[in-house]
């Protein structure tokens, strides 16, 4: 799930570009939303998993 987020956090910064350079600013915004929800589950999935696990959690790939 981590990877997913972080790989779609990628293809939503080029959907982003691609929405303000034909000014969808609605259109941007709501991959910027939709970006900032799968970096809080992707957080969220790394502390579950390291709870879980029993391990502490490293520092997240995700900010």
């Amino acid at each position: 799930m981590q990877y997913h987020a972080l790989k779609a956090g990628h293809d939503y910064e080029q959907f982003i570009r691609d929405a303000e350079n034909a000014d969808e600013r609605e259109i941007a915004e709501f991959f910027r939303t939709v970006m900032r929800e799968d970096a809080d589950r992707a957080r969220a999935c790394h502390r579950y998993l390291s709870h879980l696990s029993g391990t502490p959690a490293a520092g997240s790939a995700v900010t």
